[in-house]
């Protein structure tokens, strides 16, 4: 689930280094609330419905089209009106792409949630059906000693 959330190697070297660190500090800050380690690459198909799946992948395409935005330049200029542009597209991301990057860690928050739900679920229903197999076992054994207990009394 993290390589959703991740950005490759390549790409880090064309964006500008502030879109970078942005970029990796909103997904430190979802790592923080939501162990995403604990979910699997098919957790979103799973338990994210078909409406949310399509919110999912339109921010996530804003985020990535938010970064293309924000390519390093190949030389350093020292021409301040560019230098202010560079700054500004990097500002304009950053508030643009806000939006879709909450949205996003909501999604995730609630993939996990769900998922948690499901193993408690099936933990409680296992829990359950163990119960129920060492009360039958326990019934049974009961049953047995009370056959051998009448069968003792008929035999006497």
């Amino acid at each position: 689930m993290a390589g959703i959330l991740s950005l490759k190697s390549e790409d880090e070297e064309r964006l500008h280094p502030e879109a970078v660190r942005w970029f990796n500090a909103r997904v430190a800050e979802i790592k923080y609330d939501v162990p995403l380690e604990e979910l699997g690459d098919n957790d979103l198909d799973v338990f994210l419905s078909n409406d949310e799946k399509i919110e999912f992948n339109r921010n996530k395409d804003e985020i990535t089209r938010g970064l293309a935005t924000c390519l390093k330049k190949q030389e350093v200029s020292n021409d301040t009106t560019a230098n202010a542009i560079t700054e500004l597209s990097l500002i304009k991301f950053q508030v643009d792409s806000l939006s879709p990057m909450l949205k996003l860690k909501s999604l995730i928050k609630y993939v996990h949630q769900r998922k948690i739900a499901q193993i408690n679920q099936e933990l409680m229903e296992r829990t359950q059906a163990e119960k129920r197999n060492r009360e039958k076992a326990e019934a049974e054994q009961i049953r047995k000693a009370e056959e051998d207990r009448q069968r003792r009394r008929m035999q006497q």
